[in-house]
């Protein structure tokens, strides 16, 4: 069964059948233990934000939510694991010895056009809505850009939703929001 928290509204499974229990659930996400009565059930999840969690405190400043993700990027057609984003700046690059990119993508070009520092994904809070995720290029100056098959120029600050396509000069990037009810309790 998929529930709402009465006090941050984050979307929790359960194993349970009915609300009808006389048991207390604590939250994963805002931590306040709430009788299971005071959950709402969530019956339709195609209506919920993806590029939004919920409003749940200071919890997200330390980038633990519900499967300890707040997003992740994927090298389409890769078989690498997922890059996970964390709060705040994350700066996303080729691999180099020199590189500061937090997310250092491995290309096999040996004249590589993507920059050592070539995006900036931030993972804010904002109020009322909860996470939003925002893409904009590192600096103006670097080779085409594209997202979702539009050329992103400097100083776009873009606003991310699932599956986003992010197309960089040797590689093509997606940006996906884990299942946001994938805790059970």
């Amino acid at each position: 069964m998929k529930i709402k928290c009465p006090n941050c509204g984050a979307r929790l499974k359960v194993k349970l059948n009915t609300l009808n229990q006389d048991i207390d659930i604590p939250c994963p996400i805002c931590k306040t233990t709430s009788p299971l009565k005071s959950y709402q059930q969530v019956t339709d999840v195609s209506q919920l934000e993806h590029t939004e969690y919920p409003d749940c405190g200071d919890n997200t400043k330390t980038g633990i939510l519900l499967n300890e993700t707040i997003g992740q990027i994927k090298i389409l057609g890769s078989t690498l694991s997922p890059f996970q984003l964390k709060m705040g700046r994350n700066i996303i690059g080729r691999k180099a010895n020199t590189s500061k990119a937090d997310i250092q993508i491995p290309l096999q070009a040996t004249k590589s056009r993507t920059s050592r520092e070539h995006l900036i994904v931030d993972v804010e809070k904002v109020s009322g809505k909860g996470l939003v995720h925002y893409l904009s290029l590192y600096k103006s100056e670097v080779n085409e850009t594209l997202l979702n098959e539009e050329k992103m120029e400097a100083p776009d600050r873009i606003i991310l939703k699932h599956a986003d396509v992010i197309t960089l000069p040797e590689a093509k990037l997606v940006f996906e929001i884990p299942d946001v009810e994938g805790t059970i309790i």
